[in-house]
């Protein structure tokens, strides 16, 4: 049994060799003219951010959702459940795409917690303190009317 596989092994082997190229060609997909629209719109809104905070974060992940739901109302039916890239890319994944770009973006700033932060140290109660001294004012408890 061994030599038998041995020999098939071998003759896969070479005829896996004497192929020079064996790539796959690549397919060019184009984007529609509404999901170039979107995602020039999308580049500005992420590339004119320098300095991320959580705050511009959030705020631009608002905004790409309002934007994408404009452009879902706008484009003809047939490109609004376009949800593959057979044939060309659509707005849908123009918007997958510039949202994972925004969460790793948010991820760099504020990394995943992998371990409970430690409590606070409990506080301390102090004592009231006892007045010493004299009292200046009306007694308002003793009432002798």
């Amino acid at each position: 049994m061994n030599e038998i596989f041995d020999k098939d092994e071998q003759e896969l082997l070479s005829i896996w060799r004497s192929i020079s190229e064996l790539e796959i060609p690549e397919e060019e997909i184009e984007f529609c003219e509404y999901a170039q629209s979107f995602l020039d719109w999308g580049n500005k809104l992420l590339g004119g951010r320098r300095k991320h905070n959580i705050v511009s974060i959030n705020q631009a992940k608002i905004l790409l959702l309002d934007k994408y739901f404009e452009w879902y109302r706008y484009v003809p039916r047939s490109h609004r459940f376009k949800m593959s890239k057979r044939g060309h890319i659509c707005i849908f994944q123009v918007l997958v795409s510039l949202y994972n770009r925004l969460k790793v973006i948010e991820l760099d700033v504020t990394p995943p917690m992998l371990f409970e932060p430690l409590p606070p140290p409990p506080m301390k109660i102090l004592p009231r303190p006892s007045l010493a001294g004299i009292m200046l004012g009306e007694d308002t408890d003793n009432d002798e009317s």
